[in-house]
């Protein structure tokens, strides 16, 4: 759900009652006819709504000021989404870590018990003052990991293209791209440089080892794919405009696919035990036999057993595995 994007039915609606149904309705659909769909996030942005720049006018916000506000409003979606889909995983989410209201909507659901799966935080740089420092960033994580949920990096934007100065011009821009838009003229009218796809590339690979180290964040998520369309005209994306990958994709895919991927090649001792130190997450054993190659699956996850015992089978047979561990 999202304040800012609403059918013009629910526009058009005057009874917060009646917007409350058809919010509820809404949530029971997506979550409950889209059960392939196991994470969500359940409000996006949910203290913007009461926001300045979210008219008093606007249906959800005349909603939620009627349900008390971010927290309960939420505590009520969660209720039908948990109804609609009790197994899925629903996530906060916000703009602006930095946000006194998102801090007080998170200990409203922990003191009432809700039970909301991770804290989201965005971090969309198209604004020189929006660039995370590393003292930022890390005193944001840490101020929200003692509220003991899982955090997520939700929308990571690093711009190759020159980052805009204030909100004023940044404005005056998608006014701007939203024109051309609609006039079918191309839109990315910040392109993406030399210089500013080095930087792209080195200053996103820190984010992504920062965010890693800290103990509670499980995801960052990249937002734009390509510079392509980019939503805010500027490049942000991995890969340039004619979808060839950028530094930026081989630096993550490096970090990603080389440094945080775990790959050992040992012998078994007389037991047929080996042990090895590797990031959570899913494996596959192959053994080499006279007669070809035998293979089992496992997965290490944070909490598990430290030791698994697998049988390996033949090459396309079913394996035979353990609970996870970590080592």
């Amino acid at each position: 759900m999202w304040h800012q994007t609403l059918p013009q039915f629910v526009s058009e609606t005057e009874g917060v009652e009646e917007i409350g149904r058809l919010i509820e309705a809404h949530v029971r659909l997506v979550a409950g006819d889209h059960p392939e769909v196991d994470e969500w996030d359940l409000y996006n942005e949910a203290p913007g709504a009461l926001k300045p720049h979210t008219p008093a006018d606007n249906p959800v916000r005349r909603w939620m000021e009627g349900a008390g506000g971010a927290g309960p409003a939420t505590e009520r979606l969660m209720a039908v989404a948990r109804e609609a889909n009790p197994k899925a995983r629903y996530a906060l989410n916000h703009y602006d870590g930095l946000d006194p209201a998102y801090h007080e909507q998170i200990r409203y659901l922990l003191s009432r018990g809700v039970d909301f799966g991770a804290i989201g935080i965005q971090s969309h740089m198209h604004r020189q003052g929006d660039i995370w420092t590393e003292q930022r960033m890390w005193e944001m994580l840490e101020s929200y990991a003692g509220y003991g949920r899982p955090i997520q990096l939700t929308e990571v934007t690093v711009l190759s293209s020159e980052p805009f100065t204030d909100w004023r011009e940044l404005q005056a821009f998608e006014k701007w791209l939203r024109a051309a838009r609609r006039e079918d003229r191309p839109g990315l009218a910040r392109p993406s440089t030399p210089e500013g796809e080095d930087y792209q590339a080195r200053y996103a690979r820190d984010f992504y080892t920062l965010a890693f180290s800290h103990p509670s964040v499980d995801a960052i998520i990249w937002w734009s794919l390509s510079d392509m369309n980019d939503w805010r005209g500027s490049a942000g994306g991995l890969l340039d405009a004619q979808g060839e990958p950028k530094p930026v994709y081989d630096a993550l895919a490096k970090l990603i696919k080389e440094e945080w991927w775990t790959i050992v090649e040992a012998e078994a001792d007389a037991e047929g035990r080996v042990s090895f130190r590797g990031f959570y997450g899913d494996y596959r054993l192959t053994v080499p036999y006279d007669d070809g190659e035998r293979a089992a699956e496992f997965s290490l996850r944070q909490g598990g057993a430290a030791e698994q015992r697998l049988t390996v089978a033949p090459a396309g047979a079913t394996a035979k595995g353990g609970a996870g561990g970590d080592d």
